[in-house]
């Protein structure tokens, strides 16, 4: 171990997925709304599809993302939210997608909502094309510690 190393830094999407995988392990709850705190409008829907995997991948352009690593992550799939239809008829939208009537809801600061839609959304296009959907949900992953 180096002594001049600094103390690790994880990601943002560790504490979420961690947030996450508390709810599974108590409750079996595996899909999740994500509300920003300042409106209480939902953002994204969230389904923790397999909580924890090994993964690696690379990516055309790099913005939030690493251009290349192998890392722990949990596979979700994702919908980001068109928060006036969202807000205005939240239960007809969670009735298209199965189980999601039943998620739990998070809340984070809108700011945290903006970088993990960002970082999802940069994760989906690691995927090939033929793969970014699945049950009309994108596929992107959340790095996990």
């Amino acid at each position: 171990m180096n002594a001049n190393a600094g103390p690790s830094r994880l990601p943002l999407s560790a504490f979420i997925a961690e947030d996450m995988n508390e709810f599974v392990h108590a409750h079996a709850t595996y899909r999740f709304v994500i509300f920003d705190e300042e409106e209480e409008r939902p953002r994204l829907l969230i389904w923790l599809f397999k909580p924890s995997m090994r993964l690696s991948y690379a990516i055309p352009t790099q913005y939030v993302l690493a251009k290349s690593a192998s890392i722990r992550a949990g596979k979700v799939l994702f919908k980001i939210l068109d928060t006036a239809a969202a807000y205005s008829d939240l239960d007809g939208l969670l009735r298209r997608y199965p189980g999601f009537p039943q998620a739990e809801h998070l809340y984070y600061p809108r700011g945290i909502c903006q970088r993990l839609a960002a970082l999802l959304k940069e994760s989906n296009g690691a995927y090939p094309e033929n793969m970014r959907t699945m049950t009309g949900l994108d596929v992107g992953w959340l790095q996990r510690a």
